[in-house]
């Protein structure tokens, strides 16, 4: 889209944009009263190893504000595309180290740079789904550093009583404020084996990705209920 082209190669613009948006989900996740469940299963394991956090790309948008960054920083996958130029500078506003994924054959030393970064007390975010879907089809990014690092995945998810769907290709849930909302960790109960029998891996993506979705599903029957 023209207008993402435009925002991506204009700093200034870029810069305007990414704050106004950042200003906005924070003024919405100020006004909004939370009910936050398993935060203290997910503080307990941070103080012994950093964590990778997943999601649904759709619920996205609060993620990163459900980090208080006491228990260490956070690092997140970055498109080269320009919506993950734009995404990439709301994150950063909010806390977040975006790590630039380029093409296949260069990935290495961001990979490298992500496992470094794992190795000294910093967490890892990822969109189970991202960076453009399939929406609620889970690749294999987070069992590959659960597999290489050897650290717990914590499922994430948030839903709001108020709130729309942007016309994107995951419906992402777009925040409004002065609601009530249910913000929630679960850490998933699955060993990743450093080395894997053959077919392993599909049987835990498939498993991982049917308790994404139904651990998405308890946090919107959980805000139903308020």
């Amino acid at each position: 889209m023209r207008i993402l082209t435009r925002i991506r190669d204009s700093k200034t613009l870029l810069n305007c944009v990414t704050w106004l948006i950042a200003a906005y989900v924070k003024l919405a996740h100020r006004t909004t009263t939370w009910t936050k469940l398993g935060f203290e299963e997910r503080d307990t394991a941070l103080k012994t190893s950093p964590v990778i956090i997943l999601c649904w790309h759709e619920r996205l948008v609060y993620a990163p504000l459900s980090w208080d960054h006491t228990g260490g920083p956070v690092c997140t996958l970055r498109s080269a595309s320009r919506a993950g130029v734009v995404s990439a500078g709301v994150q950063e506003r909010m806390g977040m180290i975006p790590v630039r994924m380029h093409d296949e054959d260069s990935n290495l030393a961001s990979s490298r740079k992500i496992a470094k970064l794992m190795n000294t007390g910093t967490s890892l975010g990822v969109t189970g789904d991202g960076p453009e879907g399939p929406a609620r089809v889970l690749n294999m990014a987070a069992l590959e550093w659960a597999r290489l690092t050897g650290k717990p995945i914590f499922l994430f998810a948030y839903a709001t009583k108020a709130h729309r769907r942007w016309n994107t290709w995951d419906h992402m849930i777009a925040p409004r404020p002065f609601t009530k909302g249910v913000m929630a960790y679960r850490k998933w109960d699955g060993t990743v084996p450093r080395r894997p029998a053959p077919g392993e891996m599909e049987a835990l993506r498939n498993r991982l990705e049917a308790d994404l979705s139904a651990f998405t599903q308890d946090t919107d029957d959980a805000v139903a209920a308020l």
